[in-house]
């Protein structure tokens, strides 16, 4: 096809190019006619017209549960096509292996948190790119359901610790009554409807994410006997000097 150079007005050094072909290097000169007897002058501009890179993969988002380093997958690129890997945002430190341009690099180096990667796959300077997430766990803190209790019908608070990393979550897992914890993700929660004499168990259970294992410690309350006869001391007395 023919390329056009447009100038409006004629003699404008600012040109408006029309007709170029995707894959086609083109050079265009700019010259200055000669004038007074001066010569005329020229210059050369080289066109690169790149083909538009064709929409790559990152791969899919992944999970992971205090992983050091991530296996990536991105897809490969075209004859004349260069893929790079970039960092849009996570925790700081982490680099690629062996670099950023392989497909299949690794990113090492990673420490828990969040990261967004970029996959960007370019042609001279036509460019396009594809976006994926990483989220990388830590580990949950190590429960602890607290000391085991004998306690009086009724009502009784759990005392589990307070997690750093990940949220807890009481469960009852036996016992002669069905019980109502007020709070189930607070470590220092109050149980109610310990109906009847027997062994309750309760597990304080940490959890953080979906790739990381929880972990869990049980208290179990006995509730030795139902409450005790109402207590009656008898009338008060008003006495005068009087030894015993």
């Amino acid at each position: 096809p023919t390329v056009t150079i447009s100038q409006t007005p004629v003699g404008n050094p600012n040109a408006n190019i029309s007709g170029l072909v995707q894959g086609t290097s083109y050079t265009f000169r700019y010259t200055i006619a000669a004038v007074f007897g001066c010569p005329s002058t020229f210059d050369d501009v080289v066109v690169n017209n790149g083909i538009g890179a064709f929409v790559p993969d990152a791969g899919e988002d992944t999970v992971y549960c205090n992983a050091t380093s991530f296996v990536l997958k991105g897809s490969l690129p075209g004859s004349g096509e260069t893929g790079t890997w970039s960092v849009l945002s996570g925790p700081s430190g982490a680099s690629f292996l062996p670099n950023a341009n392989s497909p299949n690099a690794t990113l090492a180096n990673a420490t828990a948190g969040t990261y967004i990667l970029r996959w960007t796959i370019s042609n001279a300077v036509c460019s396009s790119s594809d976006v994926k997430k990483i989220d990388n766990y830590a580990l949950p803190t190590l429960a602890n359901a607290g000391a085991d209790q004998t306690v009086c019908f009724g009502t009784v608070t759990l005392h589990g610790n307070v997690p750093a990393i990940g949220i807890g979550t009481w469960t009852q897992t036996s016992g002669p009554a069905t019980t109502a914890i007020s709070a189930i993700n607070n470590p220092v929660s109050q149980v109610t409807g310990l109906n009847s004499v027997g062994l309750y168990r309760f597990v304080w259970t940490i959890s953080n994410g979906t790739a990381c294992s929880s972990n869990s410690d049980t208290v179990n309350l006995m509730v030795s006997a139902l409450s005790p006869t109402i207590a009656n001391a008898g009338t008060d007395k008003i006495l005068c000097n009087q030894s015993s």
